[in-house]
């Protein structure tokens, strides 16, 4: 698209692995609300890029309107119980699934950066568009940017 228009783009999936090589986040907990097939694929792809996955779980989930149902207080118990101290950080895959709320607290907990499709793409965006104001609320990546 980039080279058929002149504008530049990206993707959530680009955003995702950009921030976590800014961060050098090599080990990684991934949790998803995904089916296990898809999760599996998306661990193959993290997997593929030179991470390792010290845990990952799904929800197993099978509709993407199910995904947006989640409440973030279910999502937060979740990421709690699949958290591994041996990680660098948490990734919390797809980005129709309400985990924004999650992160700032989830941060405070694990003292580990927390990212998700959401806040890798939004902080993408912003940073094409060359917007540096701090967004409180959604952890380290938005609060200070990069």
């Amino acid at each position: 698209m980039e080279q058929e228009t002149g504008i530049p783009t990206a993707s959530s999936l680009s955003a995702i692995l950009e921030v976590l090589e800014i961060l050098k986040l090599k080990k990684l907990v991934i949790v998803s609300p995904y089916r296990k097939e898809m999760h599996a694929a998306e661990e193959r792809f993290f997997q593929s890029n030179g991470f390792d996955l010290i845990r990952s779980r799904s929800m197993g989930l099978d509709a993407g309107v199910k995904f947006a149902r989640v409440p973030p207080a279910e999502i937060y118990r979740f990421c709690r119980e699949t958290w591994d101290e041996r990680a660098d950080g948490l990734f919390i895959s797809c980005m129709n699934f309400n985990a924004m709320p999650c992160i700032g607290p989830l941060e405070k907990d694990l003292q580990k950066p927390v990212l998700t499709s959401h806040s890798s793409a939004l902080w993408k965006g912003l940073t094409m568009v060359h917007v540096k104001e701090s967004i409180s609320g959604f952890g380290r990546l938005l609060k200070e940017g990069l």
